[in-house]
Order: C-alpha cells, then structure tokens, then sequence
C-alpha cells in the first residue's frame, strides 16, 4: 500500500516524526511503498531514500508546494496563503527526481512572494520533457476540495479540467477528504470526488497525510506548532487527526471507499534508484572544474602552477609568479620542469628557513615530494580541485586578504606551492599521507580560513568566476536540543520562565566529543532526576521534549561550506535563500552533499585574520613597509620574548588564562613550540604539557620509548603530541599501511570501542613480528596510544595554526601600535575586550586617548608611535550615520569649536537626538569643547 503523504521533522515545527521512526512505523503498519512529502524542502530525500532500503520499502520522493489558484474559491478548510492551493508531487523515477530538484528550487529562490509557489506552467514544462511525477491535490487545503464542500460541483470540474489541460489524466492523483474531529466523514463530498475523478479518468486515493505517528504524540505535535506560531499550547486547535494510521484502519476510516486504498499500480509506477554512497568512492565525486582553454588539461595545468610556484618561493631571483609565467608559459611547462632542478635557495632571502637547513636539504627533495603527490593527486582525479582552490587563494593574495588552511591539507606540498597553504611541509616534516593517500576512500577536504571582513568578497568573486547557477553556500540546521527544548516547550504549555530557565540550567553540558541529550543528562545529574521524578510541570515538560528531541528547528546557512558544481546546482540539489536573503543556498546539508557526490569549500571567516591583514595595510599607510606574512623572520627575538612575557592578548590560539600560563612556564624560543603548544592545549593531551617543558628545558630528560622513534618524534621530544606521532607508531613498527593506520586514528579518535578492541591485538602483533619489539614493551606503547589518539590534533592543523599564531605574536611585537589598532577595531562592538585591550597597551607602552568628537573617526587610529585614539564606533549609544555624519560635518566645516557649535551644525541631521548628546558627553567625546555643561545647553533642537 501506499502512502501517498507523509512529513518528517524536515518540515520544519510542522511534524514531529524522525525519517528512521516514520519508515519503521509506517512498514509495521503495512505501507510497502512510502512518500516522503515535506513542507517546501527536500533536505530529507537521502536520509529518506537510504532508511527505506535498509527497511525494505520501496522510497517515493516527494514534496508539499503551493500552486496558484485557478479558481476565488478558498484555500482550503485552513483559510490561509489565499490565492494559493497545496499540492504533492511525487518522483516516479530518477528523471522526476531531477524535476523535483529544479521545481523545489525555482519555488523557493524565483516564487517565493507572497509564499512560496509554483504556477501550473511551471508543471507544464516538465510534462511536456516528460512523464516522471505524480501530482496529488491536497485534501486539506485545495482549492478543488473547498469547491467539493461548498457543493459546487461546476467550479470542480473546472478547476480539474483545467489541471488536465497541464498535467496528463494518468498522473494527476486527488486526495479524499479526511474525517474531522466532529464526526464528519464527508461521505457524500467524497463520493463526489470519488465520481469526478472516475469521469476523467484521474486516480482518487485516501491518504492519512500523518503529522506525528502515536496518538500520545498529539500533544507534542501541537506543542511544535505554538512554537512555531509562538502562541501558547491552548491557542492551537486541530481540525482532523494528524496520525499515521494502519490500512486496517483507513478501510474504516473510508469505508465504501476502498478502492481508493488498492495503490498497486501507482507502485509499480515508482522506482527510484539514486547513488547515496559518493563518501565510500570519492574518487567519482562531482568536484568543480576549473576553467581552462581548451588545449589544456587539468592534470597539466596543475604541474605547471605548481612548479611555477615552486619557482616564486625557491628561486634566489625572487621574482613574481606573473614574472615567471611569462617566462614559462604553460607552452614551455617541459623547460619549466628541468629548469626547477637547477634552482639553488638563498637561504638570506628566505625568512622561514636558516642556512643549516639547506645544508641537508635541496630543491631535488621537493621535486621528488611535488610528483610523489602529483602522482595521488592526479590518478585520483583531484586536480581541477586544486586548482580551484589554489586560484581562490591566489586571488585572495592579490587583493591582500589573509588566508589559511586549517586540517590535514596543509601537509601538501602541491597546496603550499599553489597558494593554498601556509607552510612547507618539508621544513615542519609534516606528512602528506594524512591528507591523501591511495587507500583514502573519502575525498580531500581543504579547509580555508580567510579574513572574515573579506569573506563575501572572496564569496563574490567564486561567483562571479563559477556563474551563480553553480555556486552555493550550504544548509544546516538548528536543532531542539535539551536546554532549548525544555525553555520552548515550556514557554507555549504556559509554565513561568524562571522555572523554564531553572530547569534548564539543571541538564548538564556534555563534555566536547560527545551530545547532550536527555538520556545522558539523567545518567549525569541526580538533581534533574530528582526533580523530574517530584515535580508535575517538570514532568510534563521533559515528557514531551523527549518527543521532539533532536528534531529540526530551522534552517540557516553553515558557517565555512560552498559548493562548486560542475554543472548548474539544481542537477544535483533543490536550493533556498538564505535566512538574510543574500545568497542561495543547496538544501541538502553538508553530510548530505558528500553522499550524493558534492565537494564542499570550506571558506571559513576567522577575525584574527582580520586583524592581521588590517595590521599589515595601516602598517604600510604608515611606514611604507610592505609586509609578507609567508617571508617573515621566524626567529623574531621580540615576538618569544612577549609571549615569554604571558602578553598573549590579541595573539591567534595562544591568548587566555591556561595558555598564558602555560607559555610563560615554558618561555618558547621558536615556532614549533607553539605549534606543540597549539596541539597539547586540549583535554587529554594536556597532561603531557609539563613533561614537554621539562624536556625542552633539559635535553637530558629526552628518553624514547624504543631509538626508532627518535626518527618522528624528535621535533616532539620523545612525546605523543600529534596524531602523525601515532600514525608514523603503527606504520613504522607495527606494519600498517596508511589506510590501515586511517581505520586506527578514527577509532581512537572517535573512541569506538569495536575498533579499539579489534586493533589492539593487531598492533601488538606487528609490533613484535615487524618492529622486533617484546610484547610488554608494544603492550606499553599500545596503552600509551589508545588515550591519546581520542583527542590528539594532527600535525598539519597544529602547525598551520601555530604558523598563524606566531604572524599575531609578530606583528604585535614588532608592529605594537599597528597590531592593537587593528585588534581594538576589529573588537569595537565588545566592550569587554576593548577595557582588556587598552589595559594590555599599558602594559606594553601604548596609550590609548579617549574619543574626541574632533580628532576621532569611525574606528580607532593611531597619532603617533605609541599612542592611538579610541573610534567614535565604540561609543555606545552612537548610531552609525549618526558617525558618518559627524567625520562630515567636521571635513567641511571644520572642527567644532564649543557645544552650542556642536548642536547647531548637527541640528541639520535630523538622525541626532538627545541620546545621541548624551552618548557623546558620557564617553568623554566632548571633554575639549569648552566648560559648559548640558544644563547650560538648550537641547530643545536635538529633543
């Protein structure tokens, strides 16, 4: 049997049911095939399609939209969105699968006025490619049906007849009429839909169109209504049952009727067969395509930036990268490739590396590191990805926005050589295997960070480069967690707010790695059980959150996440605004994206970022200094002795209590230190912190706990600080490949039991047969690994970040009244960190003066080498035009000269009030004006 409605949490405060509960319901109650029909939305498509495999039913994707009337008649018995009618359209195979793609998305970004909608026309054009979709006429709010019970069988017709002139007769479907809670089966309404639809030979089918699947979830379903109406739980009121009901009880719900519930042949009509699995063969993932000629390749052209990159950086002429691309064109790629073997480093022009390294190291290392990745990179098709991101952050570097790469991909020599990274992999002996070797079956995921300011700007120009049918950021969705839910379902059932709020503050927050939930919240906090178990309202309260637990509350956009699609978006998702109505946005959520197929950019605002790169341009208004961040001196005297110091505010990671201390005791003296640091500074690692200290202050205590391991873990002293260090452990002495060594670092890391136990023996066993280890001697480095590796960071990600760290020490050591000019800018809207800020440039010989109506601007400024002025931004109180209008006013007419001058040339903009006076007055902006005070001022101008 069919079941031709359903909706899932995905439409959102509008249903309660979970997609894995609804199937399994639904199957028990003898539904063979299942139509997943949400409001508006197919975010829930795949979790639907893949749960109803694993269950044995046969998946019919759909979804519930608005079409235009045709008709003045109602919309339905809910009286809402007049002028439009809902109907269900229902895949009945991959090609209608694609037409709910593109509908979804032309109903949600092109017809969303005055709701979301689509027109027949719009219907039209997908039947005439086709025969692929249902279309079902919702019995509790079509237009149709409010003609069927106002008995005005003419106006039925003709609305039908007029679908039909659309949409063919063997795919339109018409819902009976639902009984309501008064007892009104609609026997006769339904009899004459029943007649209708036999004249024109269209299907009538009787459909629950369930809401919640329990009758004890009624009142849950209506809970999730007021929240999202925002009215209390007695101002809804159902007009019907919203249950999902058995066939046994649809024949009596609908008796006489029962051929409406004989739904074999549209069964047979749906057959859905998409590939949910892209995650497990990445290598057939829809990645972007960078824009080329067309005489190159992709795999070239990678190649050829890459060793032009290697060019830029290595070669003792330090030339630009457009220098050296006219001098080898992509043409002379083959010239370029044996010229690289002759470059020669200067190691005086090259502020990351000192002349010891080059000692031991030359350019023939790189080269062989450049085709060893090439070579993973290339055969498994990743390369239009790299060049992809690789040209984003070229541009990024040209128009001086500051950029990182967090995570694993910032161990790829090929990334760091085409802008993408930070670091040279080489320099720090950071793994690219991590990243990407031959046995990872998931794609590689480059993780941006860029300046926050300039992320729609980065954003911008992907869209303007890509077209913006391919370009999209991604869903993701807020979810009814404990605290929330208790405080929402609260609020509505009408129980005060204090005890909401108390309640709520007694579910304890789950440590990181792990959910709160209810369930663990009562194995953890013997006073919420407590109170659950002697108070009513509390009772109640927790009864029906655990109903709606985890469900989808809204919608907003991820935070780092844009998709690049090969071809436009709707091939491969239904899309939506935004919540700001700025940029469309791919429906499916990111976990989603990547089974279907889809690569996501991480594109990722960090403020710190930020703060550099305006550091670096007022540095270079200033002093005429240009600053490279990738060529600095890392060997900066001034910048271990400040955080020697504990002077970290402002710094990238390295700034707070914990860390400060830390610092302070460990008195860094070069740059891995902090990328350590960056490592170390979290729970578990945490305990080995003092003993690196020891170590690092005395040689002497560097033990190993066999002499191989000096070979990687050198750098670390002998201690487990990076995921590499156990890595590099199970490969080099127990065997393992880099999948297996992959398998190993998720279980630990994700503290899967079954893999634990199951690699223990493994390792041990390798550790003895291949690294001639005893047993007690691997049993001891196995003990050692299993609590590390569920929370160590990996190599990669801890240097980036401590490269990063150490540019925010840098500059504000060596930059001091730049640097903390950007940071109090960056921070102006929290007072908080503006008092901490201007304590800070005390304590490091900086003063910052107060605002000053006729020598501040919007954001603070700098009057001499040790002083800065606060900006007019951080006034409180002090609208923005308000600014604007006062930097103006002062530019053209001069500085204000007392406050009755003040007031009769800001009397001209009407946006300047009494709060505005006293706003300025209160922060001390008017302090020089003269002796008067506000009593003496006639304010009646400004009221």
């Amino acid at each position: 049997m069919l079941l031709a409605r359903s909706h899932s949490h995905y439409s959102l405060l509008s249903s309660v049911p979970k997609i894995k509960a609804l199937i399994k319901d639904a199957k028990e109650k003898g539904y063979t095939t299942i139509a997943l029909t949400d409001e508006d939305t197919g975010s829930g498509w795949v979790e639907f399609y893949d749960a109803c495999k694993e269950e044995g039913i046969n998946p019919a994707l759909g979804v519930t939209l608005r079409l235009s009337n045709i008709s003045d008649a109602p919309s339905g018995f809910s009286n809402q969105n007049q002028g439009f009618s809902k109907v269900v359209l229902i895949a009945k195979n991959n090609a209608g699968y694609k037409d709910l793609l593109e509908l979804v998305s032309i109903a949600r970004t092109q017809k969303e006025n005055p709701v979301y909608h689509l027109d027949l026309e719009d219907l039209k054009a997908k039947f005439d490619a086709g025969n692929n979709l249902f279309v079902s006429l919702v019995s509790d709010d079509h237009e149709f049906h409010s003609s069927i019970t106002n008995t005005n069988l003419k106006q039925a017709e003709q609305i039908l007849s007029q679908y039909l002139k659309f949409i063919p007769a063997s795919s339109l479907l018409v819902e009976l009429i639902n009984p309501d809670y008064q007892g009104n089966t609609f026997a006769q309404q339904n009899q004459n839909i029943v007649e209708i639809a036999n004249k024109h030979s269209i299907f009538a089918i009787a459909s629950p169109g369930p809401r919640f699947l329990d009758p004890r979830d009624e009142e849950a379903f209506k809970v999730v209504l007021a929240i999202k109406k925002q009215v209390r739980l007695d101002g809804i009121s159902l007009q019907r049952d919203f249950q999902l009901l058995s066939k046994t009880d649809l024949d009596k719900r609908f008796t006489g009727f029962e051929q409406t519930l004989n739904t074999e042949i549209l069964e047979n009509q749906i057959n859905i067969e998409i590939l949910t699995d892209y995650d497990k063969h990445a290598d057939d993932s829809f990645f972007p395509k960078f824009i080329l000629p067309p005489e190159q390749s992709p795999d070239q052209r990678l190649r050829w930036e890459t060793y032009i990159g290697l060019f830029v950086l290595y070669h003792s002429d330090q030339l630009d990268r457009p220098t050296w691309v006219e001098k080898y064109p992509y043409e002379k790629r083959h010239e370029l490739i044996e010229a690289a073997k002759n470059i020669i480093p200067d190691p005086k022009k090259l502020g990351g590396y000192d002349a010891g390294y080059w000692d031991k190291t030359n350019i023939t290392d790189y080269i062989e590191r450049i085709e060893y990745e090439l070579n993973i990179i290339i055969t498994k098709g990743y390369a239009d990805y790299f060049l992809v991101f690789g040209d984003i952050m070229g541009f990024c570097r040209g128009q001086g926005i500051v950029t990182n790469t967090r995570g694993s991909a910032a161990g790829s020599l090929v990334g760091y050589l085409n802008n993408i990274n930070v670091l040279d992999p080489l320099r720090y002996n950071v793994p690219f295997e991590r990243f990407l070797n031959p046995f990872r079956p998931s794609p590689p995921d480059i993780d941006g960070d860029f300046a926050d300011d300039k992320r729609d700007k980065v954003i911008e120009y992907v869209t303007d480069k890509y077209g913006s049918l391919s370009v999209s950021q991604i869903v993701t969705f807020g979810t009814m967690l404990p605290r929330a839910a208790v405080r929402d379902v609260g609020r509505v059932l009408g129980i005060p707010y204090k005890k909401c709020d108390r309640l709520s503050k007694l579910i304890p927050t789950a440590p990181q790695g792990r959910k709160t939930t209810f369930a663990w919240a009562f194995e953890t906090s013997a006073e919420l059980k407590e109170v659950y178990e002697n108070d009513a309202d509390t009772q109640r309260i927790i009864n029906i959150a655990l109903k709606i637990e985890g469900n989808h509350r809204h919608a907003s956009s991820h935070a780092a996440g844009l998709l690049i699609t090969p071809t436009k978006l709707t091939d491969y998702t239904a899309l939506q605004w935004d919540s700001d109505h700025k940029m469309i946005v791919a429906q499916y959520d990111m976990k989603v994206c990547e089974k279907v197929g889809l690569v996501k950019l991480d594109i990722l605002g960090i403020t710190n970022l930020a703060i550099l790169g305006n550091a670096i341009e007022i540095t270079k208004q200033r002093r005429n200094e240009k600053i490279d961040l990738l060529n600095i001196n890392i060997y900066d005297k001034k910048a271990f002795e400040l955080l020697a110091k504990g002077r970290t505010m402002g710094t990238f990671q390295l700034s707070g209590g914990g860390m400060t201390r830390w610092l302070v005791q460990l008195q860094p003296t070069k740059i891995e230190d902090l990328m350590a640091m960056v490592a170390l500074y979290r729970p578990g690692p945490m305990a080995s912190i003092p003993e690196y200290i020891a170590r690092k202050k005395d040689p002497k205590k560097i033990e190993y706990l066999v002499p191989e391991m000096k070979d990687w873990m050198e750098a670390s002293y002998g201690i487990f600080v990076y995921q590499e260090d156990l890595l590099m452990t199970a490969i080099n002495l127990a065997g393992y490949d880099w999948g297996e060594a992959d398998v190993l670092r998720k279980g630990m890391g994700k503290k899967i039991q079954a893999v634990i136990e199951q690699q223990h023996p493994k390792f041990v066993e390798g550790a003895v047969e291949i690294g001639g280890l005893d047993k007690n001697k691997a049993e001891e480095i196995w003990q050692l690994m299993v609590p590390f590796g569920a929370y160590g960071f990996n190599k990669a990600h801890s240097c980036s970040y401590g490269m990063v760290a150490y540019w925010t020490a840098y500059m504000k050591a060596e930059y001091t009244v730049e640097f903390m000019t950007a940071y109090m800018t960056a921070e102006s809207n929290n007072l908080d960190k503006i008092a901490s800020a201007i304590s800070e440039c005390r304590e490091i010989g900086v003063n910052v003066l107060p605002p000053d109506i006729n020598k501040s601007f919007d954001s603070f400024t700098i009057e001499d080498d040790t002083t800065i002025r606060y900006g007019l931004s951080s006034v409180k109180n002090l609208g923005s035009d308000v600014i604007k209008f006062i930097i103006t006013e002062r530019e053209k007419n001069g500085e204000f000269i007392s406050i009755e001058d003040l007031i009769i040339r800001m009397s001209e903009y009407t946006g300047f009030n009494k709060r505005g006076l006293e706003a300025l007055i209160l922060s001390g902006s008017l302090d020089l004006l003269g002796e008067k005070t506000l009593s003496q001022i006639k304010v009646g101008a400004i009221v």
